[in-house]
């Protein structure tokens, strides 16, 4: 029979009733000896008839009372009075956080606020040997006082051990409410669920789930009955937290996510690690640079107050990935590391912006661009490039998987956030084998001081991963001159804009950073590579390419990128072979992992015929930039040029898979079929690129080619006629007529278009050194003075 109002129990007046569940039911009391008013749970009378079960619950008891912890329900005593026995706690006056979730979800900063003590209140629990077993919003109160703790631990092991079906499936009554709510089963672990014994890692799953339902208003499982919901948990991957709110940022994603693993050992593994990782993204969103009043930022020099307009927030966000990574000032190592590891290959994924505008993705990008190439510089170290890197941007696969697709023992990911002139990075390590969190710190600088930070954070990291810094290295990582924070927005927005094929106007900001600052050296060489690129179909720019990446090499001897425009010029351009030799060498020496330079540097040695050095060099690109489908099918050229066919089709295919609609791709694979005498399957794969883009001269070569292989010549004469009559406005090279004419047998014509490719130095015209293609032609003087003029005669 329940208490009713007004009776009493010992010297515990009965004021009303709160609750009841599977545990017992709860009245709030006055405890007339103190005059105070307490909370009592009255165990189920089934417990209470169980003698071992009732030592049992007081040995958990005392252990309860022992938890002195100001996120957790105080028990001030068991009792026992007239056959019921009495659990005493403290009374809260709040809401139970079931009560405070919007239907949308909470703010990010009353998520971490809230969920930073329940965190805190499983560390104190799990110190003490305790699991709480039944974590759910329920059991979560929050105070007037706005302090929020945690009700019933280690309570439901006693109900774990009836096997009354009643006991276990009671709905329990809100404690400030009536009504009631979902009991335990929407919060279990799947080790729950199963009847499997369980550790405080069971509370890492619950938590995740009050984590998710905080963020988004749902929970992550869901179904139709009870047995759904158990088979949802024990089977279905929520989806991301962030395809919900999209505001939310990745890292808290992530952090559910580990949560929720369903292999205890793949969960993070400690309350401990959970806390760090919450408290860590609170000071990241809390501890920025004070944003400065209106009148302070109008006292700013003007340069100062144009980034300050342009930057907003986002200073704050590069600051965050530094300090996880370096450790300036407080340098903090989660609990439970072990230490350092060896790693010899890492990838940085995409820098989360913290900013609150979205504008600000070209900083992120560019800081993420920023440290991969300063790890780079690091020779013993493989650094996968940006282009593969940025693959993952936004992406909701595991790291495990990403460190598999990606080739790495080591994944750097972290957040940047800007406001004005100053910076905030974080970053942390993480094992993928383990998907172990080893490492994190965080660093604020001012942004002209960008460049050290990085520099610092790339040496902090090798030392984490034990890879030896080598003088050679230090010399690569030495510091450049403080950079203008205006010149370096400009350069990081132009790059944005060329990456996402917008070449015109992010040329129009790199032209600005050079403006801005005429002693910013990266600016100067990134100008001078695009202007060697346009120089390619246009040599209207090849001076100006020349004058770039001379001042940048003028400003900063050891630049990498610097050397390799140089090289690339003398390569592409001047057909100067030594000088394109020893630039792109120095430039790979400066920076190992520059995929420019090792993609020009294969076509260098490829193009003089050092076959295994070509495929050696194509592979490390690859390795480098392991989702690049052009240098795949860069490779598969290679390859097939090399008379490697068989490898050729492979590199090919591989290509294709990571790019379906490169016209490129199915070119390099009719290339592959036509040197393994598969005619047909080369023409079929040359007409599939040419579906894709009709418009690209080479792929209109390439299929020309291979309709004069199986005798359908007018077919071919007729692409080859479209060309020819486009040749002024199109810039279709000389080159390519001449390819078309040398597989319909039309020597002299083919000779006449190759003199014209040799004069004016179109691209890809050295290609004829070594190419199968030409072989019907080696055997004219005229070929021979044309590989002469170009400094390729044998």
């Amino acid at each position: 029979m329940s208490l009713e109002p007004g009776q009493s129990l010992l010297h515990y007046r009965i004021v009303d009733k709160l609750g009841e569940g599977g545990m017992g039911e709860v009245f709030r009391a006055e405890d007339t000896k103190l005059g105070r008013e307490v909370a009592i749970k009255v165990l189920p009378a089934e417990m209470a008839e169980d003698s071992e079960r009732l030592e049992r619950f007081g040995r958990e008891a005392r252990s309860l009372a022992a938890l002195d912890h100001p996120n957790i329900v105080p028990v001030h005593s068991v009792e026992e009075s007239g056959g019921k026995h009495l659990l005493v706690m403290g009374l809260i006056e709040g809401s139970t956080l079931d009560e405070l979730i919007p239907e949308r979800g909470m703010p990010l900063e009353q998520l971490l606020d809230t969920a930073i003590p329940i965190a805190d209140a499983l560390v104190a629990a799990h110190a003490k040997g305790i699991t709480h077993r039944d974590l759910k919003p329920s059991n979560v109160m929050v105070g007037g006082d706005g302090r929020v703790r945690v009700l019933d631990f280690g309570l439901a092991k006693l109900v774990e051990q009836t096997n009354d079906p009643e006991l276990t499936q009671l709905h329990t009554q809100a404690l400030t409410e009536q009504g009631v709510v979902m009991g335990t089963v929407p919060y279990m672990s799947p080790e729950q669920v199963e009847g499997k014994p369980v550790d405080p890692r069971t509370d890492i799953f619950s938590i995740g789930v009050l984590l998710y339902e905080m963020a988004t208003g749902n929970r992550p499982f869901e179904g139709d009955s009870q047995p759904a919901l158990m088979s949802s948990i024990l089977k279905d991957t929520p989806p991301p937290i962030t395809s919900r709110r999209d505001e939310l940022p990745r890292h808290l994603d992530r952090v559910v996510q580990r949560c929720l693993e369903k292999d205890p050992d793949q969960r993070l593994q400690t309350a401990r690690d959970l806390l760090n990782e919450l408290t860590g993204l609170r000071d990241e969103l809390r501890s920025g640079p004070v944003l400065e009043t209106p009148e302070q930022v109008s006292r700013r020099p003007p340069t100062v107050r144009r980034l300050w307009v342009l930057g907003g927030l986002a200073v704050v966000a590069v600051a965050a990935i530094l300090i996880l990574v370096f450790g300036v000032g407080d340098r903090r190592r989660e609990a439970g590391t072990g230490g350092a590891v060896s790693l010899q290959s890492l990838a940085v994924l995409p820098l989360e912006n913290l900013s609150a505008e979205p504008e600000q993705e070209y900083f992120a990008d560019g800081m993420t661009d920023t440290l991969i190439t300063e790890l780079a510089k690091i020779e013993a170290l493989k650094v996968i490039s940006r282009t593969s890197s940025m693959q993952y941007k936004d992406t909701v696969k595991s790291l495990p998987q990403i460190g598999g697709e990606l080739g790495v023992e080591g994944i750097i990911e972290g957040t940047v956030l800007r406001s004005g002139d100053r910076i905030r990075v974080t970053a942390q390590l993480i094992d993928v084998d383990s998907d172990r969190h080893l490492w994190a710190d965080s660093y604020e600088r001012p942004m002209d001081d960008v460049f050290a930070l990085y520099s610092e954070v790339a040496r902090a990291i090798a030392r984490e991963v034990q890879i030896a810094v080598t003088p050679d290295d230090e010399v690569r990582l030495a510091v450049e001159r403080p950079v203008d924070p205006e010149a370096y927005d400009a350069l990081l927005r132009g790059r944005q804009l060329i990456q996402r094929g917008m070449t015109e106007k992010g040329l129009e900001f790199v032209r600005q950073a050079t403006e801005i600052d005429p002693e910013y050296a990266a600016a100067w060489a990134q100008l001078a590579g695009l202007y060697e690129g346009l120089a390619i179909s246009d040599p209207v720019w090849l001076p100006e390419a020349r004058a770039a990446a001379h001042r940048a090499l003028e400003l900063a001897p050891d630049l990498a990128e610097g050397h390799a425009v140089v090289g690339s010029i003398a390569f592409y351009h001047d057909w100067d072979w030594e000088t394109a030799r020893r630039e792109l060498e120095r430039a790979m020496e400066l920076n190992p992992g520059l995929a420019d330079a090792y993609q020009a540097y294969g076509d260098y040695l490829e193009v003089l015929g050092r076959w295994p050095e070509s495929i050696a060099i194509g592979k490390r690109s690859v390795e480098v930039d392991p989702i690049s489908a052009n240098l795949r099918m860069n490779l598969g050229l290679t390859y097939n040029m090399a008379g490697e066919s068989e490898e050729a089709l492979a590199a090919c295919e591989s290509a294709l898979e990571l790019n379906s609609q490169s016209s490129w791709a199915w070119y390099c694979i009719a290339d592959a079929y036509h040197h393994m005498g598969a005619l047909e399957d080369a023409l079929a794969a040359a007409e599939q690129g040419f579906q894709l883009d009709r418009e690209v001269p080479v792929i209109q070569v390439i299929l020309a080619r291979q309709l004069a292989a199986i005798g359908r010549q007018d077919e071919a004469q007729e692409i080859l006629g479209g060309l020819e009559a486009e040749v002024q406005s199109r810039n279709v090279s000389p080159f390519y007529l001449a390819w078309i004419h040398t597989h319909l047998g039309n020597r002299d014509e083919a000779l006449i278009y190759l003199d014209q490719a040799v004069t004016s130095h179109a691209a890809y015209t050295p290609w004829i050194n070594n190419s199968p293609d030409f072989d019907s032609l080696r055997d004219d003087p005229r070929f021979e003075d044309l590989l002469r003029r170009m400094n390729l005669a044998k």
